[in-house]
């Protein structure tokens, strides 16, 4: 058995044992739920203008000693959303103002601040016009929804679903409000990967669909899915508030199916400009952007054009490979067209491939993230794959090139096809680096 294998198995089982310390901890607890109630009652009363205790940080470790398996920075994480959500439920607005990484000067001379307290102010009613049990519903989810970032960071959402489920077991709460925070924990991360151009609209659409067939109840569980999710990006980096009154502007977009829907439409635009950007907080460079339509024009024919704004506005969804994507901007500091033709290139290859082997669903995805060390070796790899095809290929030679090269290959970057998944074997790369 080899160093890597050994590596992986040993990486998994740790991962597993601390998910089951989790399951064993939170099925170890009295049927008593009242102590969870108290802490949310605690936490509800505490003073507007005043952080969190250290008091009350001891006592959400004692209620929920399971949070202590998460790694530091993701502990700190939790308790900078539980205090933005206790600033919006308590009206102290000003606070997300005065933590955001901007100058004294930009606060007071930007306009766009009006509406960011307008948009704060109507997360604030819905709040407000909650039952009791719903409120105490959002502040749990609030506590306990990266309880599953304890296994794979990839998986962490549908761990911490299992894991909230457990923890409602013995609570007293109706079906419904356990099914809204389990789901709320499932997808919390939905919103902001359509926001970055990672998921299409149409995805959120359908993981709001799946939770009830009820318009009443998909309402409802929009409301709670887009508080919970601005308070989520609020506290992404501790001490700085990273809900930008953009971001904040076009998560209010997210608060039900029909603006999902009207921005299904065109979205591919809106993606491919967010895709382009460095990273999450580079600004997109318009230079940038003005060369990749112009690689679009060039590369791609009238037909493919037609898929290729279909499958980018609905079916094509990115999962765990954005270190990929963004490599592609980065082959030189100037951004260059070969730059913009890989981007395209890559694209092209997604679109093709969905319209070939499963047109209403294809999850593009890695087996490796996050990608560390290994970066600056597989960006260079790959952008050095994709200056081998062809600027004319259309999907029939796509097809003829996979099919030829065991469905495993894409111009020697190793991929994996199951079922409707397009996977990037990143793993094979990093294997074949150290050998």
């Amino acid at each position: 058995m080899s160093d890597k294998i050994d590596e992986k198995n040993i990486k998994a089982y740790y991962y597993q044992e601390r998910i089951n310390l989790a399951k064993e901890r939170i099925s170890s607890k009295k049927k008593d739920f009242s102590p969870v109630k108290e802490l949310i009652k605690e936490l509800q009363t505490q003073p507007k203008d005043f952080p969190l205790s250290s008091k009350i940080k001891e006592k959400v470790l004692r209620t929920f000693p399971e949070l202590s398996l998460l790694e530091y920075q993701r502990f700190e994480h939790v308790f900078s959303v539980i205090e933005y959500f206790h600033k919006l439920v308590s009206g102290n607005f000003n606070y997300f103002i005065n933590t955001l990484p901007m100058s004294e000067k930009e606060k007071t001379s930007n306009e766009t601040f009006n509406d960011y307290i307008t948009n704060l102010k109507i997360l604030h009613s819905i709040y407000k016009s909650l039952k009791e049990d719903e409120k105490e519903i959002l502040w749990l989810i609030t506590v306990l929804h990266d309880i599953g970032d304890i296994g794979e960071h990839a998986e962490h959402c549908e761990i911490g679903a299992e894991l909230i489920e457990l923890v409602l077991a013995r609570s007293d709460y109706s079906l419904d409000d356990r099914n809204l925070a389990i789901n709320v924990v499932k997808y919390h991360i939905y919103p902001g990967m359509v926001a970055q151009g990672e998921r299409t609209p149409r995805s959120l659409i359908k993981a709001i669909e799946s939770i009830s067939q009820k318009k009443e109840f998909q309402d409802k569980f929009s409301k709670f899915l887009i508080i919970f999710h601005t308070m989520d990006l609020a506290g992404w980096r501790a001490g700085k508030n990273s809900l930008t009154p953009d971001r904040l502007e076009r998560r209010m977009g997210y608060l039900n199916k029909k603006r999902l829907e009207d921005l299904t439409k065109d979205f591919w635009r809106y993606r491919l400009e967010q895709l382009s950007k460095e990273d999450f907080d580079a600004p997109i460079k318009q230079e940038y952007v003005e060369k990749i339509w112009g690689q679009i024009n060039q590369l791609l024919s009238q037909e493919e054009m037609n898929f290729f704004e279909k499958h980018l506005n609905e079916t094509i969804d990115l999962e765990d490979c954005m270190p990929i994507i963004q490599s592609l901007s980065r082959i030189d500091k100037s951004s260059s067209i070969e730059s913009a033709k890989n981007f395209i290139k890559m694209f092209r290859f997604f679109a093709q491939f969905a319209e070939l082997y499963r047109a209403d669903y294809t999850l593009i995805s890695s087996n490796h993230y996050p990608l560390e060390k290994e970066y600056k070796f597989i960006l260079g790899y790959i952008n050095k794959c994709l200056r081998k095809v062809p600027d004319k290929m259309s999907k029939d030679k796509l097809k003829e090139h996979l099919e030829k090269n065991a469905m495993n290959s894409f111009f020697d970057i190793p991929i994996k096809v199951k079922d409707y998944k397009l996977i990037f074997d990143i793993d094979i790369l990093i294997e074949k680096r150290k050998i």
